[in-house]
Parts: structure tokens; sequence; C-alpha cells
């Protein structure tokens, strides 16, 4: 529920600006922070949820799917963008 109005934000400040500065810079890597550490919490709370004894086979539910996959694709973009973002000159 935060990262998306920072997005906002920083989409309004480049269409009143038409520069990307150090500060919109910033801000879209604490978002990107802040959504990968939400979906890994989201992630771990629906795996504790269902454990593979409950199912029948071990599978995973939908659920379990959809917030791995968008833990890991929100890992994998943080962990590409942060750093380049911090050795940025």
């Amino acid at each position: 529920m935060v990262a998306a109005p920072i997005f906002v934000a920083l989409v309004a400040l480049y269409s009143l600006t038409k520069s990307v500065g150090t500060a919109s810079s910033w801000a879209t890597g604490s978002a990107l922070l802040l959504v990968a550490v939400s979906s890994g919490a989201i992630t771990w709370v629906e795996f504790g949820k269902n454990s593979p004894g409950d199912s029948e086979r071990g599978e995973w539910t939908n659920k379990m799917l959809f917030y791995g996959l968008v833990c890991v694709i929100s890992f994998f973009v943080a962990f590409l963008y942060l750093p380049a973002l911090y050795y940025a000159p």
C-alpha cells in the first residue's frame, strides 16, 4: 500500500521536472526494497499457513506459487537494481 503511491509520486515528479534526480532514484530503490521485503513476509506467512504435511502429496497451493514467484522476481530485480543505484556516480 505504500510502494504504489511512491511510484505514482515519482512518475508525477518526472513529468514535472523531465529529469531523474538522486532523490527520485533513491525513492525508487526504497520502494523496490519495500516491495521485496513485504512480498517475502507475505510468502513466509503463506508458507506457514499451508505446511507440506497438510497437503495430499506435498504440492504447493496456487497462493503459495503466486507469492513465491512474486517474492523471487522482486528479489532478483532488487538484487540487480540496488547495487547499481548504490555504486552510481
